[in-house]
Parts: C-alpha cells; structure tokens; sequence
C-alpha cells in the first residue's frame, strides 16, 4: 500500500486533510424519550440515543453526525403520518423510520433557532417557543409572538399552558433570577405571565399588583396553571389563586380536612378537565392525591385510606391515567379506578430508584435515576408492562458536558461538567472515576511537559481552608506536592504556571493578626528542588485583609495570578501593581487608570503569556474590555470585547501548553491570540465548518500535542489537526525511516537512496527551528528537552519524541 505521512505546519502550510475527531461522553442523562414502534428514541442533553427494540442495538446520535440542529433534546412530539418531531435548542427536527431530517418544511421554515417544548392545541396546531418569541404552526405556516414587544427588561420564556383560545406564557424575570430554560445552575423561579391569542400578546402579568406574584424574602417559587371552562387557577407557595372576570383573587378549593396542597407538586388536569394535586397536613406525616370536578365543584381525597399515608407525587401519562406514587408503591387510576403495585410486581428491585413512569409507543416506561443492583445501570429506560431494559451506551466521562478539564499524556483526564456549580471534580484511574475528595476554592486544572495534570484547592485536613498543595494523580492515588509553606498558618496556593520542567505556584498564609504574606514556589518536577519566596527575601508584597467569621477579605496589594514568559521571567498581577519577579531582577510597574472607570485601576482576575506577540493578556468581565501589556515597551493598552473579532459570545481565554494564548466562543469557534487584543480564528475542520456549532467550555493542548475541547456534548479530541498528519498515497514510508523513535539521545534517518540533499532542520511544537545542519550518520538531540519535535527533510515532515 502507498502512504506518506506529512506534518504540515499551521504556520506556513495549508491543511488539505479532514481531521478526525473522537468524542467522549456520558449517557446517562434521559431528558426525553419516544418510540415509533420499532426504535426507541432516548432525547439527551448531548443528543439522542436510537434504541433498536429487535436488533438490542444503540448508536449515538449528534449535531455532527446527524442532522440533529441542537444537542439539548428538550421534547418529542408523535405525528399521525408515524414520524416524530423534535425540538432542539437549535431549531426542529423529524425522524422519519429512523432517520433524523431537518429538511421538512415544519423544520426548514421554522422562524428561530431555538425551539422548547412541544404543544397541540385542540385544532391539530403547533405550538413552541425560544428564548423571547412564541410560535404557533398551522396550516404550513409559523407565525410568531414576541414578547421582547411588551416586556422590556432581561426576561427567558419557561413554558406554555394552552387554554380553550388562548396560550399563557410563563417566563423568568431575568432581573431578579439567573434561572434560565437552559444550562441554569440551580432553579429559582421568579415566574411572570403573558396572555397570547392568534391575534397577538392579550395582556401581560409583571406585578404585585397585576397577579399574585411570589417575591418573600427575595426568594422564587415554582408556579403551575389550571384552567376550567372560565377560570385559571395559580399555583406558587403561598397558595392556590383563582383568575376569574379579569381579576385574582385566593382560592381555598384545595384545602380540605386540614390538608394544603403540596408545595413542589404542580396542577394536573386530567382528560375530563378535573383538577388534580396532592395535599398534605401540617406536619407532613400524611399526603395523597385531591382531585377538583370542574363540573360539580367537589373536591374529592384520593387513597387516604391506603396502608402508604405518605403518597405526594402525581403525574398523568399520555392515555390519560393519573398515577401517584412513593417509594412504596405504584398508583394508576383509570375509568375503572385506582390499581396498586409495587415496583417488584413489574421487576424492579428494592436497591433501584427510578422517576415517575411515562408512555412510549401505549407502554409504560420509567428512567433508572440511581442503583445498587448492576443489572440496572442509572440511565437506563425500564418498561414496567414488558420488563425490558434499555442500557445506555457505557459512559466515558463522569458527566455529558464538560466544563474544565485537563489530560494527561496516558489519556487519562480529570473533569468537572455541568449539574451545578458545586459539583466535584472527577479524575480517571485505571478503571473508573473517583471524586475529588477534600477539595475546596476555585480549581485550577493545568497540563504540564511531564505529562502529567495538576491542580489546585487540595486541603491539607477537612475542616481547615488550608491548600499548600499542586496535586496530580497516578492510578487511584493522588499525588500532593507541598509549595513550601505548610509550617504557616493557612497556607493557600492560589494560582500557578508552567514552564518546561518547573511548576510555578502564587499563594498567601497568614501573617499576625490583620496580614497575609504573599509567596511564590518554583518546583522542579525533574529534580524535586523547590525555591520559596516571601516577604523576608524578596518584593513580594504583604496585605491587610478584614475578617468575618471564617472569611477573610484581602485588601489593598492583593496578588491576583501569576503568568511566566519565555525569559523565565514571573509575571505577578496584584491590585496596585504588576511585578516582574526574576532570580536576579525585581520590578514593579504601576498599574494605569480604567479608562472605563476613571476612578480606579486597571484590574483582571487573571493574566498570561503570549509567546507569540510577547504579551500579557487579562480580561475584565465588568467592564468587557482586554487589558494586555508589551513587554517590550512595558506599555498597557486596551480594547472592548466587541472589538477583538469574536463571532460568537466570548466564553474563556487561556494560555495553553504551547505558550500562546488561545480562546473560545458559545458558537464553537476556537481562536488564537494574534496581539493588540485581538484573535484570530483557528479552523477546527468540523464537517466542512470551522466551528462546532455550539458552546465550547474549555480547551486544551496535551504533552501530545492533541487538541481537546469540553463541550456540551462531551470532550472532542483530535489527534492530528494542530500537526496536520494526512494520508494521500504519494510515498512509500518504509524509504525514510527515523529511529528510535521516541528517542533520549539520538536519531538516525533512513533516507531513500534517490535523495540526495540531506539537509535537516527541527523545529519546536511552537514552529521555532532549534536545529539546521547536513546529515550525515546521526543527529544528537540529548541537549533537547523532553516533548514533541518536528524534522524537515527535503519537503517532508516528520514527528518524533524526545524523552
């Protein structure tokens, strides 16, 4: 076979090849689910899993292998020409026998790029919504309503209740709640209503006055909608409230023999239109289901006789049967009555937990959310009328997005995803993930030339703040290396860099009674010499801070991050200053005033190194504005977000392993630091696209060079796209050879004998040529440092490895 192996510089040579990209993820999430019969269809927040119910196969579905617009399922709807619609948070799609199409007229003429959940009204039309607009299809046509036209604050649509002609809307106001449809780290509601008729927005609720609306000591409330033949009814905290001749008013309707309804379980309306919750008594001893008959006006207790007095949990299936449950029993009520089982009736263990049961193809499915019995992994559908699991995909990454990341040279990573903001990390043994036990502040996650990761926020003991460590892992065991001032009081490493070899660490201990000394530690992971600096032998600045409590607010001189160049220079950002800090040389360089706020300081939380451009580059999320410093001139300059060549929203910047500044966007664009504050897009190669198409979390460049982005739909990595590595049959690879191959001394070249110019040069992982000469029986590379290096000979390319 013919194959040549070229490594194209990104520096000087256009890529041709595709490059390739592997995915790693977790399949456990269940959002959605539906079946036409013969696939099951398992909606994810990282896109959808097609179960073959015959063949017991799975394959994953994507936005990049499939015409999936988005990744976030959010519903699915069965149509009656047995095709299934489904909605994204990148627009519509159908499954038409297996195969996902976003070319459907519903699909391709659909007026945004965001569609929620899925609604049928009585008419047969189609109801959705986005961010601030909802959408109504009817008779081939979308026709939509915007909010944004009545409500003019920060405001993102929640869900729709469709009454007789009308769609109430409920949305968070943004102003007072963070809580969005999407990616919100934890729900506090803070719920507002429009009223929309085909003619467009009747009326909006916005406040106190208007409806009753739940604001008690700055706390949300989750809100649920009824609706008889007149009336709405409201349900928050405080209560149940009737809408009735245009104005609100309490309702009692549902409290009844000293029973309240439920806080957390919203209004159900059964196909009779009668009201359903559940209530409980004051002491929480005794709840079960209350059902309101919008025809006689009897509100009527449901199972409060049965053996479980503690039955809180209510949900209707697509059939129309109402089912309660708890953790002992199963209740499904149809036209005949109330039917119980237990969940061993239909196969379920007692080591197995699972949510409420919902329809698929006229079977009763639920999700396995948590287990003890192997057989039943978290994740899995379970049909109770059948008895057959569905099991995810095995699962690669403790979570389905990832956040922050880092991997080591073994492939082995650490990772935080997206459930809250107080989720652990996770890091890879040999054999499964373990969680970051005793770890606490914000986490720094760093790859290093040794190949290893490390990271920050490790304490010393549980309950103390102190974290003297940067701590890597190896197997199952961590790995803390102390930075040299654990005899202080609460020595904390705040931040750190890495150069070659060395690991380089800013932190602080306390020092007296009001004082916090700053310190600095170069580790030498070769050699295990490590070099302390403080106060007593440097310019490192000390600190006051004010305490409260267990809490110590730093003031005035507070060093913020450290970077270092490629001079060995350490960079220190502090309030007041920026310090150069070298073995033989000290520096500090005041710090200029915000032209965006006269009054203060420049300020960033953190800065880095541009080898590139030799800069140092910081962001300011206030005022959203680049603040960089050249070194050369030793001036600073700054330029507004919107001006630095995003395409999307900006999400993060970093200086990776090659020593450049690279960033990312919610678009999936992933750019280099070109200077001046500006960037400049780096081709990713996504399917014929230079972006992803959705939202990159961080990015990272291993000791191998490969390129690792944290999605939302899991980690992508490429081996080859910052080498360019191509395959296209022009040469036969066994006439040049380079060994050995990873090398600690020397390389010998097996050049074909039609060549004649042997000429070398070697370059960096950075483009820098190290080395040029002739060739002549072996090249001595035992001066390099371990890493990735580049031989061009002739016109070609090759990759070897220094160790």
């Amino acid at each position: 076979m013919r194959t040549s192996i070229k490594i194209l510089f990104v520096f000087f040579i256009t890529y041709v090849a595709i490059p390739q990209w592997e995915i790693r993820t977790n399949y456990e999430f269940v959002r959605q689910f539906a079946s036409d019969g013969n696939k099951m269809y398992i909606g994810r927040n990282n896109g959808m899993t097609i179960y073959d119910l015959n063949t017991k196969d799975s394959v994953y579905k994507n936005s990049l292998n499939s015409d999936l617009p988005g990744n976030y399922i959010n519903s699915f709807m069965p149509m009656p020409d047995n095709t299934i619609l489904v909605s994204t948070n990148g627009g519509l799609a159908v499954i038409e026998n297996g195969t996902i199409t976003k070319d459907k007229p519903i699909c391709s003429s659909y007026p945004d790029n965001d569609a929620r959940d899925l609604y049928k009204d009585s008419s047969g039309a189609i109801w959705t919504f986005s961010s601030h607009k909802v959408h109504k299809y009817s008779n081939g046509v979308w026709k939509s309503y915007d909010l944004s036209d009545s409500v003019k604050y920060a405001f993102d649509l929640e869900k729709l209740y469709i009454f007789g002609d009308k769609i109430w809307a409920l949305f968070n106001d943004n102003t007072k709640t963070d809580t969005k449809y999407y990616f919100s780290e934890k729900i506090n509601e803070y719920i507002k209503i429009s009223i929309i008729s085909d003619t467009g927005i009747v009326r909006t609720f916005q406040t106190k006055e208007e409806f009753p609306y739940y604001d008690m000591f700055n706390y949300g409330a989750f809100v649920s909608l009824a609706s008889t033949i007149k009336d709405v009814f409201l349900k928050n905290v405080n209560g149940v409230y009737v809408y009735h001749d245009s104005s609100w008013t309490m309702s009692y309707t549902f409290e009844i023999n000293s029973l309240t309804p439920v806080e957390s379980q919203p209004l159900i309306t059964d196909k009779e239109g009668n009201i359903w919750c559940t209530a409980s008594n004051y002491d929480h001893t005794i709840a079960h289901p209350i059902c309101y008959n919008i025809k006689t006006g009897i509100v009527t207790e449901h199972l409060k006789d049965s053996e479980d007095k503690f039955i809180y949990i209510l949900s209707i299936l697509d059939d129309g049967t109402i089912v309660a449950y708890s953790s002992k029993f199963f209740y499904f009520r149809n036209d005949t009555g109330w039917i119980k089982n237990t969940p061993q009736d239909f196969g379920i263990p007692d080591s197995v937990y699972f949510s409420a049961p919902r329809l698929a193809d006229g079977k009763r499915y639920v999700r396995i959310t948590y287990s003890y019995n192997s057989s039943f992994i978290p994740g899995s559908l379970y049909c109770l009328d059948d008895e057959n699991i569905i099991q995810p995909i095995k699962s690669n990454t403790p979570y389905y997005a990832i956040t922050q990341f880092g991997i080591k040279k073994d492939g082995k990573g650490i990772f935080k995803g997206r459930k809250s903001k107080y989720e652990n990390l996770y890091y890879e043994s040999d054999s499964t993930f373990i969680e970051l036990d005793n770890a606490t502040g914000n986490i720094i996650v760093k790859p290093s030339n040794d190949g290893f990761v490390y990271f920050t926020g490790q304490k010393r003991k549980q309950n103390l703040g102190d974290r003297p460590y940067l701590t890597t892992w190896e197997g199952d065991s961590l790995i803390k290396i102390d930075m040299g001032f654990s005899d202080e009081s609460g020595p904390v490493v705040e931040d750190f860099d890495i150069y070659n070899n060395l690991l380089i660490a800013l932190g602080n201990y306390e020092y007296g009674k009001d004082s916090l000394n700053s310190f600095l530690s170069i580790y030498n992971t070769s050699t295990g010499e490590l070099q302390k600096f403080d106060k007593s032998n440097s310019c490192l600045p000390d600190y006051y801070y004010i305490r409260n409590g267990i809490y110590l607010y730093p003031m005035d001189t507070l060093p913020t991050s450290v970077t270092v160049d490629n001079d060995m220079n350490v960079w220190i950002f502090t309030s007041q200053s920026l310090i150069k800090f070298s073995i033989n040389e000290f520096k500090i360089h005041d710090l200029p005033m915000d032209s965006n706020n006269t009054t203060n300081k420049i300020f960033v939380r953190t800065i880095y190194f541009d080898n590139n451009n030799n800069e140092l580059l910081g962001y300011n999320s206030y005022s959203k504005s680049y603040f960089f410093f050249d070194i050369a001139t030793e001036k600073w300059d700054s330029i507004s977000i919107t001006d630095a060549s995003f395409i999307g929203n900006y999400v993060a910047h970093k200086k990776l392993l090659d020593n450049n500044v690279w960033a990312c966007d919610d678009l999936g664009y992933l750019y280099k630091y070109a200077g001046k504050g500006h960037f400049t897009q780096y081709n990713l190669h996504v399917n014929g696209k230079p972006n992803l198409g959705f939202r990159i979390n961080d990015f990272s460049i291993d000791v191998n060079n490969y390129l690792h982005l944290g999605t939302d739909i899991g980690l992508l990595t490429n081996k080859t796209i910052l080498t360019g590595v191509e395959d296209d049959g022009t040469m036969e690879t066994e006439n040049i050879v380079l060994m050995p191959n990873p090398t600690t001394d020397f390389i010998r070249i097996n050049f074909p004998e039609s060549m004649n110019n042997k000429h070398i040069e070697i370059y960096s992982i950075l483009g820098n040529k190290i080395l040029e000469s002739e060739y002549k029986d072996r090249i001595d590379v035992s001066g390099l440092n371990a890493g990735v290096y580049f031989l061009k000979a002739g016109n070609k390319i090759y990759k070897f490895v220094k160790v």
